[in-house]
């Protein structure tokens, strides 16, 4: 028997403002995972996985859109969107996507300031988790969702706004000064 009413009845409350400054990502993933049963935890693994910049690519997306979990489909489809659209951006070869969805990505990356730009990438991650559970009651989806907010919540969370700051003035600036430009011969 599946425990979800018993661990989302437990979870504490997220919000979008990214600025918990105690949270324990691993704590509450692994308090909830003592209750989960051994498939429910391979979906966190998974989920957990693409959370690391180093695991995605075109192999661990075929994988996503193959799950039976519809969370791990739409959640990673979506993930999969927002970093071809940044791709395309950085290019300067933007394509144009009408639906909801490409919209919000386009408006984002348009924002200059790079801080809040990622704050609004992050914003749009939590309307589409948001959107996925919108009628999921009591399930391993809601879990999933939570989790994913939480990743975003801890990301935020050890972040330091003035070292931050700090550190990608100095790369801006390193970067600037280190480009030469290409000679042509």
């Amino acid at each position: 028997m599946d425990n979800y009413p018993y661990i989302i009845g437990g979870l504490p409350i997220l919000s979008a403002d990214f600025e918990v400054r105690s949270f324990d990502y691993g704590k509450i993933r692994d308090t909830i995972c003592k209750s989960l049963s051994e498939k429910d935890c391979k979906l966190v693994e998974f989920l957990e996985f693409g959370f690391k910049d180093d695991n995605l690519g075109t192999h661990f997306y075929d994988l996503c859109s193959q799950k039976s979990n519809r969370f791990i489909r739409e959640y990673y489809d979506f993930d999969l969107k927002v970093r071809k659209a940044k791709v395309a951006f950085i290019s300067g070869k933007p394509e144009k996507d009408d639906s909801d969805d490409g919209k919000g990505i386009s408006s984002v990356l348009e924002e200059k300031d790079i801080i809040e730009r990622e704050r609004r990438l992050d914003s749009l991650y939590w309307s589409k988790i948001d959107g996925i559970v919108k009628f999921d009651v009591l399930d391993i989806n809601i879990i999933l969702a939570f989790l994913a907010k939480a990743h975003i919540v801890d990301r935020w969370g050890r972040l330091d706004k003035e070292k931050g700051a700090e550190f990608l003035s100095k790369l801006v600036e390193d970067v600037r000064g280190t480009f030469q430009g290409v000679k042509y011969e």
